[in-house]
């Protein structure tokens, strides 16, 4: 049986219910950091000790080195309505920087849950000081830029 680093665990104050959709934390943390990304936590991974993620197939995630958050969920019934809490399970020397980040993503999305990005591509070569303000993911032929805007403003 593989070792499992020391884990770290941190809570939002982000409440789901059963029924409720939360992908949008991992389209939200696309549109603004680099470290995104999902993962597949097998069934052998959690007899081995791993924490069980907010979804077992491609749950958002945050990798740095030999680092990584992922979304985790615990339900605790305080409300009835939302009666599961979002969190963030993290794993080796940079786990506790990225479960603050993974944090602050379900936090960004739990104010405004609905919020939707706003994507333009541009050619690839298209110099920063022409593309618009958000964040740049760069492709082999394009690039694409992300930016969530407050919708309440």
């Amino acid at each position: 049986m593989a070792a499992i680093s020391a884990l770290t665990e941190l809570w939002s104050q982000a409440r789901v219910g059963s029924e409720e959709t939360f992908d949008g934390i991992w389209l939200r943390a696309t549109a603004s950091d680099d470290a995104v990304c999902r993962i597949d936590v097998t069934n052998k991974a959690l007899d081995e000790g791993v924490r069980r993620p907010a979804i077992l197939s491609r749950s958002p995630a945050l990798v740095s080195g030999s680092s990584l958050a992922y979304l985790i969920a615990g339900r605790d019934n305080a409300d009835l309505e939302r009666p599961s809490r979002l969190g963030a399970a993290g794993y080796g020397p940079d786990a506790i920087a990225l479960a603050r980040s993974l944090i602050a993503h379900v936090t960004d999305w739990s104010t405004e849950r609905a919020a939707a990005p706003h994507m333009t591509i541009h050619p690839a070569g298209t110099p920063d000081s022409e593309l618009p303000k958000g964040h740049v993911i760069d492709k082999a032929d394009s690039r694409m830029v992300l930016l969530f805007t407050d919708t309440n403003a």
